[in-house]
């Protein structure tokens, strides 16, 4: 966490304030938890980190994602697009729907 950034968000929402330092390995791709267990709001702060925005809708039996990125902030939008594809279908692999 940045010095002085202690009380701004994301980190003044208790599920993360009391956290501390975190370092998380590369290689990770997915979170797992219970519904309210912080899983999304983390997600949203490392994307606020990186100047990034990502929406998700669903309807009839699809999803449609829309991506925003600031580009001084993450001029590598593309590889990040081509790694969700990658993880979305390897999410559909493993967990196929219906």
């Amino acid at each position: 966490m940045p010095p002085g950034d202690e009380g701004a968000w994301p980190f003044s929402i208790p599920a993360i304030n009391g956290w501390g330092r975190r370092t998380f390995d590369p290689g990770v791709t997915y979170l797992v938890g219970e519904n309210g267990s912080g899983k999304s709001t983390l997600i949203e702060a490392l994307a606020v980190a990186m100047g990034l925005n990502i929406t998700a809708m669903s309807y009839d039996g699809h999803i449609d994602i829309g991506v925003i990125a600031d580009r001084d902030q993450m001029p590598d939008v593309w590889c990040f697009i081509e790694w969700l594809e990658e993880a979305l279908v390897e999410l559909e692999k493993y967990a196929p729907a219906g």
